[in-house]
């Protein structure tokens, strides 16, 4: 089997998915959306991103997310 260099998450992801990874497409999109926050927030300055303050809630919930997929896998 012939490597191929995966740039995006999601790609990986899928990739990884294929050869039997159990992750269900909505928990793929949803990595996904928290990548391109995590991205926002680190590549802008912070002036851009105040107007769209993370909450308690929101670190709480992508904990439990995450949590929930490190024990399924």
């Amino acid at each position: 089997m012939v490597s191929k260099k995966l740039f995006a998450l999601e790609s990986k992801l899928e990739a990884r998915k294929k050869n039997d990874y159990d992750i269900e497409k909505e928990e793929i999109n949803e990595l996904v959306l928290w990548a391109n926050l995590r991205n926002i927030i680190l590549h802008a300055p912070p002036e851009q991103y105040r107007l769209t303050p993370i909450i308690g809630e929101n670190i709480i919930y992508y904990y439990q997310f995450i949590k929930k997929l490190y024990i399924k896998w």
